[in-house]
């Protein structure tokens, strides 16, 4: 009971996020990004904070590019959310219970945050963008092709 309880404070905590993705990625994918960009890599980060989700301009060898070509291009990286909220779940709820009576709850959590990423970016024109681009947790070995809708491994196809 725990666990499902759980997993719908997450849905609802990402419900409550939908729009206001959406329109942040909107604004992402409306920017003009320097040449040297081969792909957008958008990161859930934990912070002291809470969790924030971070887009980070890469070249094709996986790199972070820094630079654009002068102010007119988008390089680097920036915080899309900040302080998501999303991992914020009833106080009375035991975690440490919940995570060692579940493994494969976090493979859910993910699964459910990812959907939600997924479907926020395809309500924001993320389908028509340019460059391939991916959603991950911070160091992750896997991030998931938001154009194909398919997990890859970091550092493999994904920088192909």
């Amino acid at each position: 009971m725990s666990k499902e309880r759980y997993l719908k404070n997450i849905e609802d905590n990402l419900g409550r996020k939908r729009t206001s993705l959406k329109l942040e990625l909107e604004e992402v994918l409306e920017l003009r990004f320097s040449p040297e960009v081969d792909i957008v890599d958008f990161v859930l980060v934990d912070t002291v904070d809470g969790t924030d989700i971070m887009v980070y301009c890469m070249d094709i060898n996986g790199e972070e590019v820094y630079s654009g070509y002068g102010e007119s291009c988008f390089a680097g990286s920036e915080k899309v959310m900040e302080k998501t909220g999303i991992f914020k779940v009833d106080e009375d709820l035991d975690l440490q219970e919940i995570f060692s009576n579940h493994p494969e709850i976090e493979h859910e959590e993910i699964e459910l945050v990812s959907n939600w990423f997924a479907e926020a970016f395809e309500r924001a024109g993320g389908k028509d963008f340019k460059l391939p681009c991916y959603f991950g947790l911070e160091n992750d070995i896997k991030s998931l092709d938001l154009k194909k809708n398919k997990w890859v491994l970091n550092g493999s196809e994904k920088f192909i």
